[in-house]
């Protein structure tokens, strides 16, 4: 009798699954990186940097290699990430733009990034007036700036809003 119930919640479980599969004509949903899909994560910040209008020198680069040891992001994993930062400077300009990888919390990860920026230490900079985290979407947004480069609230709001 027990091998007879294992099997039937075995087949039960298998059909549910089968179930939950989506079929092959469905079209991707917009809402999965908040419109941001078709670009690379350098691609987003370009944008977001060029809508917020930045007063910074400094290139926006692919990130993926230099950070996959950075002290920020520890153990953070990620598909790709871009970084907008000067290599040389006193003042704190930090901005990078992360794609996590498939199958992420990504609430538990800007929780978790937010505590490792709090937690920084700034060796070589003065800490920055404005830290943030947000996230779209596989998109998230890390900020640790100083207010005179940028206006934070503009980069929030491009990222937010690509469309727009």
């Amino acid at each position: 009798m027990k091998k007879i119930f294992t099997l039937a919640l075995c087949l039960v479980m298998v059909l549910s699954l089968a179930a939950c599969k989506p079929s092959g004509n469905e079209t991707p949903s917009t809402d999965q990186a908040g419109g941001w899909d078709n670009k690379t994560a350098v691609q987003i910040l370009q944008q977001i940097a060029q809508k917020a209008d930045t007063q910074i020198m400094a290139e926006i680069t692919d990130g993926t290699e230099l950070y996959q040891n950075a002290l920020t992001l520890g153990e953070l994993e990620f598909k790709e990430i871009a970084l907008y930062m000067p290599m040389i400077s006193s003042q704190r300009f930090e901005v990078a733009v992360i794609r996590v990888k498939d199958g992420t919390n990504v609430a538990n990860y800007v929780s978790d990034l937010e505590d490792r920026a709090a937690n920084a230490q700034w060796v070589c900079a003065a800490p920055p007036d404005f830290v943030k985290v947000v996230a779209v979407g596989d998109c998230v947004l890390y900020m640790a700036i100083n207010s005179e480069f940028a206006d934070e609230q503009a980069m929030i709001e491009a990222f937010q809003n690509p469309s727009a």
